[in-house]
């Protein structure tokens, strides 16, 4: 009896020491720092659409024109096509060069 009491903590031992090693694996590991340097290489790969090692106008157009659209859309928020003040006046993009936070931005105060 005492024998198969020790076997049995010795099996629930392992099981527990087995599944701690693997909740381990399940975390979503830190994002590495990015430099400038990595950064503007991220953004001139993505714009060299035909990779001939330069941005031509057309790449440069067409790829703030994309980010231009997908911010439009962020801000129509009832996706009429157009923005009235309340939607632009309401949203704040948060300059992180100045530590800025994304938080909501506050909405303008009545006039008094």
């Amino acid at each position: 009896m005492k024998k198969g009491l020790v076997v049995l903590l010795g099996v629930a031992a392992c099981i527990f020491i087995i599944q701690g090693v693997g909740m381990g694996a399940d975390k979503p590991k830190k994002k590495e720092a990015v430099s400038p340097e990595q950064k503007a290489e991220a953004v001139f790969v993505k714009m060299d659409t035909d990779k001939d090692g330069k941005i031509s106008k057309l790449e440069y157009v067409t790829y703030y024109q994309a980010k231009a659209e997908d911010k439009f859309g962020k801000l129509d928020k009832d996706g009429d096509t157009y923005l009235v003040k309340e939607e632009i006046t309401i949203t704040k993009v948060p300059n992180k060069s100045k530590g800025e936070s994304t938080g909501a931005a506050k909405k303008p105060s009545a006039a008094k």
